[in-house]
């Protein structure tokens, strides 16, 4: 059964501010680990991904970065290792992911305003590091992404780390359920696309779909709390038209 989990919210007037108040909070929950930073964008230069990294030297974390390989060096042996997937309805099949991915300890940084359009947010980040021809069979599936979602039985994030513009406030949320996660940053990817598009609500995303029927995070609003760090000003209308498509509540931190 999985238990109940806390969304921590962090705002700002740009990312800087909400990130700094954030990392001491998640550094204080894992204790001796050495983030591996994996941005959702897959770029090194991505804007949140430097500023967390930052962030974390000053607070004596020394992070790793990993990006998916590119050119040549996508082929050679030593940057892969196999994980097994053990999907309860389907038979085991081995895969080969990112060395660094497979070793480490992943906090997965999602710049929502760099990927609102196209993902991936979290849960799918993963499959952005497979091995080229791994890679080349999962997009050729025709249940795509499900089997994305699938990668999160093999390799679990130790946090997952959401920011993006609302309005005037930049608005950072950092869990370590990957599913609630990925619910916060599709909610906030409507916010940052603004309100004259349609979407499909959170929870009807298939890559949730699939991942709750995994038990790989929380299976329903009841199990998410959202705790807002600080004054939210602005961003409090922002805040409560995130939760209300969640279908949660969220309270200021005491």
């Amino acid at each position: 059964m999985t238990k109940n989990t806390t969304i921590h919210v962090f705002t700002g007037p740009d990312a800087g501010s909400p990130v700094k108040d954030a990392v001491p909070v998640l550094l204080d929950a894992v204790p001796g680990v050495r983030p591996l930073l994996v941005p959702s964008t897959g770029e090194r230069e991505d804007m949140l991904l430097r500023i967390a990294e930052d962030e974390l030297r000053a607070g004596n974390a020394f992070p790793e970065v990993s990006v998916p390989a590119r050119g040549r060096w996508a082929l050679v042996g030593r940057h892969w290792t196999t994980v097994e997937i053990r999907a309860p309805d389907l038979p085991r099949r081995r895969v080969r992911i990112s060395k660094a991915l497979g070793d480490g300890e992943p906090w997965i940084i999602c710049d929502v305003d760099a990927v609102a359009r196209t993902g991936p947010f979290i849960l799918d980040v993963f499959s952005r590091h497979l091995h080229p021809l791994d890679r080349l069979r999962l997009l050729a599936d025709r249940q795509r992404e499900r089997r994305a979602a699938d990668l999160n039985l093999a390799i679990r994030p130790i946090w997952n780390v959401i920011g993006g513009h609302a309005g005037t406030r930049y608005l950072l949320a950092a869990g370590r359920n990957p599913v609630a996660a990925e619910l916060f940053a599709l909610a906030l990817s409507e916010h940052v696309l603004g309100p004259d598009l349609v979407f499909t609500g959170p929870w009807e995303d298939p890559v949730v779909q699939r991942a709750t029927e995994l038990e790989l995070g929380v299976v329903g609003p009841h199990q998410i709390e959202l705790v807002v760090h600080g004054d939210p000003g602005d961003a409090r209308s922002s805040l409560d038209r995130i939760a209300g498509r969640i279908g949660v509540d969220f309270r200021d931190e005491t």
